[in-house]
């Protein structure tokens, strides 16, 4: 963005607990929305009706009570399911917001649209991008409107933005909490900004299993017991 002299914001979020909060009843009504048979759809409802759990605690067992929402952790659908209620959350909340997002190529003709781009997603890593901190804003507080009816909560605490905008101002979240404006940040496990860092973090560790065995080896090594 720089080579063409624009700004760019990108906004980082972060869910509370994604699997344990969604609405359950939303989520068969979505999928039912994305074209899902209404045979596999009826399995699913099966498999999360009068269900129940409980607390392990050292002392003792506590008493059972019904899970009303939620999906299961480490369940290959379960991650199918979050990424569908996610991604309807994220189709309306950014519909009719073009005007918000990050413009790649200007419109050239009728044939010729512009192209936009809003947002990187992998399963709940979610960047939502666009020209300005203020038009990021907006787009954070429509996907936490649209999240929130599906049971899913933004949590402030780590959702952070990065920006190249020169006018620095405070982005906040819906309810009003201003959001960590970092220099840099690792989405899905490199860094945005700087590349020296992960190449100076493979090198660490590639050096780690020869450190070791320098300390293993060592017949001058003091051992105490």
């Amino acid at each position: 963005m720089k080579k063409f002299n624009k700004s760019i914001t990108i906004c980082f979020v972060d869910f509370c607990k994604t699997f344990d909060s969604i609405s359950r009843d939303l989520m068969f009504k979505i999928l039912a929305l994305y074209g899902i048979p209404p045979r596999i759809v009826g399995a699913i409802r099966a498999q999360y009706t009068n269900t129940t759990a409980t607390v392990i605690s050292p002392d003792r067992e506590a008493h059972f009570f019904e899970a009303e929402a939620g999906v299961l952790q480490s369940d290959t659908l379960s991650l199918f399911l979050f990424i569908i209620v996610l991604n309807y959350a994220l189709q309306i909340s950014l519909d009719g917001m073009e005007e918000k997002e990050l413009l790649l190529k200007p419109r050239q003709s009728s044939q010729h649209c512009a192209q936009y781009v809003t947002d990187l997603d992998f399963a709940d890593d979610l960047a939502l991008i666009s020209h300005c901190i203020k038009d990021a804003e907006s787009l954070l507080q429509a996907l936490e409107k649209a999240a929130n009816q599906v049971g899913l909560y933004c949590n402030e605490n780590k959702t952070e933005f990065i920006t190249t905008s020169s006018k620095l101002t405070e982005l906040k979240s819906l309810n009003n909490i201003s959001i960590k404006n970092v220099d840099d940040f690792k989405y899905l496990g490199s860094y945005i900004v700087d590349s020296q860092k992960d190449f100076h973090i493979c090198k660490a560790l590639a050096w780690d299993p020869f450190l070791l065995e320098a300390y293993l080896t060592n017949r001058h090594l003091e051992v105490s017991f």
